[in-house]
């Protein structure tokens, strides 16, 4: 998966322990809601966080299963990650 990411998004990832591999499972097999403001916000649903896909061997994903609880804004038009955090209180529709 080729994604692109400013250097925004490279700090937040830093300073919050997020990793590469955890952002591109986030959009690989995330929900996707639009924010409003030109973005797309990517999540993992907390009861679909233990569920381990084929495409990670058990080890990579025991390892980023902590960071699965975090969110990804990618931007709508031209698809680079704008930000990535974790969530803390409910989405609401």
């Amino acid at each position: 998966m080729n994604i692109n990411f400013t250097n925004h998004s490279r700090s937040r990832m830093q300073q919050r322990g997020i990793s590469k591999t955890a952002v591109e499972h986030i959009i690989k097999h995330g929900d996707c809601h639009f924010d409003g403001h030109g973005g797309k916000i990517y999540f993992i649903k907390k009861k679909d966080r233990d569920y381990q896909t084929s495409d990670l061997p058990k080890s990579k994903f025991e390892s980023i299963k902590k960071q699965l609880n975090g969110y990804v804004v990618i931007s709508e038009d031209s698809d680079v990650v704008i930000t990535v955090g974790h969530k803390y209180k409910r989405r609401r529709k």
